[in-house]
């Protein structure tokens, strides 16, 4: 059954042109230079300090680890993280 799901948002995403990931709502995780991460399709934040930054996600946990950590934006889908990035870790 999710098999079929994902094939016809594949499709579907094909026949749009839209890259497979954001059709179907995946986690997406960018580092920028290890001193931004930004995190896509997460489920909210669980869990922060200046030195550590829980992140739900649909599957996943995103535990990002560094110092000086600030959110710098967050809406429904995205959340933006700055300071000095150790690392970033996925369960």
């Amino acid at each position: 059954m999710k098999k079929r799901w994902y094939e016809r948002m594949e499709r579907m995403a094909e026949s749009f042109r839209l890259p497979i990931d954001a059709a179907v709502g995946a986690l997406r995780i960018e580092i920028l230079s290890g001193c931004e991460v930004l995190v896509e399709n997460h489920r909210g934040l669980l869990d922060f300090d200046d030195n550590m930054i829980c992140i739900g996600a649909a599957h996943h946990l995103v535990k990002i680890n560094g110092s000086k950590l600030k959110i710098i934006a967050m809406d429904q889908s995205q959340l933006r993280v700055s300071g000095k990035i150790s690392s970033v870790e996925l369960s």
